[in-house]
């Protein structure tokens, strides 16, 4: 093989993946406030494979990490109930159960979605996610090495609660499930922006930044794709501040 062609392959390897191997990721918000979009989903509630669709068709969408940064949360509350969902944790019914208790939904549900914290039952009229422009509230950069171990870096541009803390997400893609038993018994589910691990830890004010060493999470679970969100909130409401997410190793 040539030497030329050996370097137009490993060039195409840098576009595909993002980086040069061995150099840290580096993802970065824009200043105006990027929409976090959340599905609070089962697989063994009958009504949740159309938002699941819902959800994976912005993988297609160009406002994806862009404008919109896409996660779904696979709740507990249904594991009693005939199927228990491999996905599921106690943890993320517990978030949505926050946001009936701090107002940002009227009650806890499924499919149940929440744009950039608050109840958004649009979706049950006209699955067209239409955003107003996001107001400035600042840059949130991420960058991550090898090991998924990173920096967050967060400069507010507009009044942010004292105290400060960073969510960060895996997100699973391309995944799929047979169901014996329950609601969906013999179906197939197809998922994409599966919250497969949640971190989170405190933001360290640092001058006019609030910075942190983050971890992604174990992903625990084969996906065909990952990628990552994270967001910004205050310590007393989940409702994020800004967002971030993308790839990882490539689309």
């Amino acid at each position: 093989m040539s030497f030329r062609r050996i370097a137009l392959l490993s060039m195409l390897a840098v576009l595909q993946t993002g980086r040069v191997q061995g150099a840290p990721m580096k993802f970065a918000s824009p200043a105006a406030q990027v929409q976090l979009v959340e599905l609070y989903t089962s697989e063994g509630c009958s009504s949740c494979p159309p938002a699941d669709r819902w959800l994976s068709g912005f993988t297609r969408d160009a406002r994806l990490w862009r404008s919109i940064v896409p996660v779904a949360f696979h709740v507990d509350y249904w594991d009693d109930l005939g199927w228990k969902d491999r996905f599921a944790s106690p943890a993320y019914g517990e978030r949505q159960h926050r946001y009936a208790q701090t107002g940002g939904v009227s009650q806890v549900y499924t499919p149940g979605i929440v744009v950039q914290g608050r109840e958004w039952r649009g979706w049950f009229r006209n699955p067209d996610l239409e955003l107003e422009a996001g107001r400035p509230v600042g840059q949130l950069q991420i960058e991550l090495g090898d090991g998924r171990r990173g920096k967050a870096n967060f400069e507010p541009s507009a009044a942010v609660p004292a105290n400060l803390i960073i969510s960060v997400a895996l997100l699973g893609f391309d995944l799929s499930t047979d169901i014996r038993n329950g609601e969906n018994a013999g179906r197939t589910l197809h998922h994409d922006f599966v919250v497969l691990g949640l971190t989170q830890m405190p933001l360290r004010r640092d001058g006019n930044h609030y910075v942190a060493e983050i971890v992604l999470p174990d992903a625990g679970r084969e996906a065909h794709r990952l990628g990552f969100a994270a967001w910004v909130s205050g310590v007393s409401s989940p409702a994020p501040l800004q967002a971030v997410g993308g790839w990882l190793g490539g689309k």
